[in-house]
């Protein structure tokens, strides 16, 4: 029996409404033309205990405005705005500032469908799961397709769930982080962090760790988002190119030591190394000049994160297009790298 001399009415509404409370962590980047239409989605959504954390990351458009004046049309927003370091940083002060038992993510170019958060929380309780992950549109200019993978639906736990961890490590499950809805206690307990300084494949980081404190994990069928592809500028400095291979090869050598099996860490090794040389190509793809596109892959075949990780690689493990991109560019083949970009633009892949 509750004393009712020590029963705290504004306590106890606020313990009941973050029981079940769903924290939406959105990052924010310059991302003024799209803001709008996702934090619509986002208050829309038929489940409504949610808190929607927003953190502009030093926007320098006019991001803050509309930030602003949603906060005023809905209390359930918080705003939290930092110097500019990154969308790991961004979803990291997401984190740390959750109240929700539930945490999710969402870009702030995409959108939530209206029963998102009603779908996943549901599963999190008919099963119990410690991470619930869906499916998405994608949608690319007028064309719609949802999301495919070779990852059979379903609920894992013990082996099965330490296979799913492979299949994250080598791409099959595609580590989208806003697919997403997460126990809050799992990351708090085991202090899972996106990584800063890490500029590409931060998800994939972050899934690992996910994956491997959990105990279960559902891979439903359910569409709960659309995810837009937006066309990105090639790489316009040969320090921002490094860059983003270093990152690779960061991510590529934490997640290789959480695999015990040398056959999975040698086919890791393969998948980051066609990675490199996949971004190196599709960022040639932009370039107008032939001597750009020459001095890039140059670049890669005297990277020595690129090599390192080559060496390391059981290229058999991977398809042969990828086999063929990763040895011409480790031995420095140019011809047969610029023939796999003209095939590239040629059928529009």
């Amino acid at each position: 029996m509750v004393n009712a001399d020590s029963f705290d009415l504004k306590t106890h509404v606020d313990e009941e409404l973050t029981r079940g409370m769903v924290t939406i962590v959105v990052p924010v980047f310059n991302a003024s033309r799209f803001l709008a239409d996702c934090l619509d989605s986002i208050l829309a959504q038929t489940y409504e205990n949610i808190e929607v954390i927003i953190v502009n990351d030093g926007s320098n458009d006019s991001s803050a405005e509309i930030i602003t004046h949603y906060m005023i049309l809905d209390k359930r927003i918080k705003y939290i705005h930092q110097k500019n370091m990154g969308v790991s940083a961004a979803r990291n002060s997401g984190i740390t500032s959750a109240l929700g038992k539930y945490i999710t993510f969402v870009d702030a170019d995409d959108k939530l469908h209206r029963n998102a958060i009603e779908t996943m929380t549901g599963i999190m309780r008919e099963t119990n799961a410690d991470v619930v992950r869906t499916k998405c549109n994608v949608l690319n200019g007028s064309n719609l397709s949802i999301l495919h993978e070779d990852v059979v639906l379903g609920e894992y736990e013990g082996h099965a769930l330490r296979e799913l961890v492979y299949k994250a490590a080598i791409g099959k499950l595609l580590c989208y982080t806003w697919l997403l809805i997460v126990k809050t206690d799992l990351i708090a307990n085991n202090k899972i962090y996106f990584p800063e300084g890490v500029s590409m494949m931060e998800d994939m980081w972050f899934y690992i760790d996910l994956l491997q404190s959990s105990g279960s994990v559902v891979i439903s069928g359910d569409v709960t988002y659309d995810y837009f592809v937006r066309e990105e500028g090639a790489t316009r400095s040969i320090s921002g190119y490094e860059k983003k291979l270093n990152s690779i090869a960061m991510v590529n050598d934490y997640v290789s030591v959480q695999l015990s099996n040398k056959f999975e860490r040698e086919h890791v090794n393969a998948v980051n190394a066609s990675n490199m040389v996949n971004y190196t190509i599709i960022n040639a793809m932009r370039l107008k000049k032939v001597s750009d596109v020459i001095s890039l892959l140059k670049k890669i075949n005297e990277s020595s994160v690129f090599r390192d990780i080559y060496t390391r690689a059981n290229t058999s493990t991977v398809a042969i297009y990828h086999r063929l991109a990763s040895w011409a560019a480790f031995y420095d083949k140019k011809l047969i790298l610029l023939l796999i970009i003209l095939t590239r633009k040629v059928v529009g892949r």
